[in-house]
């Protein structure tokens, strides 16, 4: 119907990213101001305030399962949320430029982060070691986007391009170019097959 069924009250900065939780019952606002805001959706009641980042976020995913958010930041760092708690459970440290595109693995055992530092990494969850670091980019990675089975990386640049990565070894399999300007966002059939 289009009609507004809530409306969720609390930041006093600009609203850089929303998402919802693959469960459908909280989601998460990142603010300007460095905060985010769990919301219960069928209340609309803030749940938790998570403000241990130092700049704004601009980078946010959920764990297929919910239970860990994922949040990147202006500071460079990728921190990771117990969902329940709202407790920071850990902060992964490597990217020298912002953090503005994250997503889970599908079993929940890594995560891609993609970065204004021209990079995209691969961390593990259980022990926050960088797994690898993905070159190729000539400015910075705007968003990724991964296919349903973890094979593929896609990522976007201000470079104008699109890049198809293979995730197990980095290598760049193809790269589309005919954009005249940055290129913002990505995403990936559910198929995988566009």
């Amino acid at each position: 119907t289009g009609k507004c069924i809530n409306t969720l009250e609390g930041h006093i900065s600009p609203i850089w990213k929303v998402k919802i939780a693959p469960n459908d019952k909280i989601l998460v606002s990142g603010c300007s101001d460095s905060s985010l805001k769990l919301w219960d959706i069928s209340s609309g009641n803030c749940l938790k305030n998570l403000d241990e980042h130092e700049d704004s976020i601009f980078g946010i995913a959920f764990s297929h399962d919910s239970k860990i958010l994922a949040s990147g930041s202006k500071d460079k760092i990728i921190k990771l949320w117990d969902t329940n708690t709202g407790r920071c459970i850990k902060n992964l440290t490597g990217h020298r430029g912002t953090v503005r595109s994250l997503a889970f693995s599908q079993d929940n055992k890594n995560l891609f982060s993609g970065s204004t530092d021209s990079t995209i990494k691969v961390w593990s969850i259980d022990n926050g070691e960088c797994l690898q670091t993905i070159k190729g980019h000539n400015s910075r990675v705007r968003k990724i986007a991964l296919n349903s089975n973890d094979t593929l990386i896609v990522s976007c640049s201000d470079d104008q391009t699109i890049k198809l990565w293979d995730a197990n070894t980095g290598e760049c399999l193809k790269t589309l170019q005919g954009c005249s300007h940055w290129v913002v966002s990505v995403t990936v059939s559910p198929d995988g097959k566009t």
